[in-house]
């Protein structure tokens, strides 16, 4: 069963906050999880190993990234 385990939140250009450490109620997680679902269809994520995960953050933060975003 897949769980929240850390939140990261992007405040601006390279200013970033991770959230860990915390525990959800399970009303909490059936709110989180009832937001997410209506929203599935849009944006992206990307699931794999810790390392896939860094390596996609740090892409999407990357100038190749947002230089391949202005030309879609």
């Amino acid at each position: 069963m897949a769980s929240i385990n850390r939140i990261i939140f992007k405040h601006g250009e390279d200013d970033f906050e991770l959230w860990e450490g915390f525990s959800l109620s399970a009303e909490e997680k059936r709110q989180i999880t009832e937001i997410l679902s209506r929203h599935e269809t849009g944006g992206c994520s990307v699931r794999g190993s810790k390392t896939d995960i860094l390596e996609e953050i740090q892409y999407l933060n990357s100038n190749m990234y947002k230089k391949t975003v202005r030309f879609l």
